[in-house]
């Protein structure tokens, strides 16, 4: 038996963006994957844009674990904070390059 079996500790939501993508009409699909024994409450996406620090596309207070967007050439940040029942709050970031 271990101290985490008798006081379990709230751990945050660890996060993995993926992506999907047709590069032809610069399409994407970012999905995030959760590791967590509690539930998602929410997923907070934000596309920027690393040329300008602009933000492309948000959508704030999301239920799904999925956000797509048509991208220009260029590259992007695309981030998603997730939070779960407990207000516990995890995120990752990556990058990709469109044409």
């Amino acid at each position: 038996m271990t101290v985490e079996d008798i006081l379990p500790l709230a751990r945050p939501p660890k996060v993995e963006i993926t992506s999907l993508n047709d590069k032809e009409k610069g399409y994407f699909v970012f999905t995030a994957a959760t590791q967590t024994t509690t539930k998602i409450e929410n997923y907070s996406w934000v596309i920027r844009d690393l040329k300008t620090l602009e933000i492309v596309d948000s959508d704030t207070l999301c239920k799904e674990n999925t956000f797509g967007k048509a991208l220009k050439s260029g590259d992007y940040k695309i981030s998603c904070e997730v939070v779960d029942e407990d207000g516990l709050i995890g995120g990752d970031e990556v990058e990709t390059e469109v044409g």
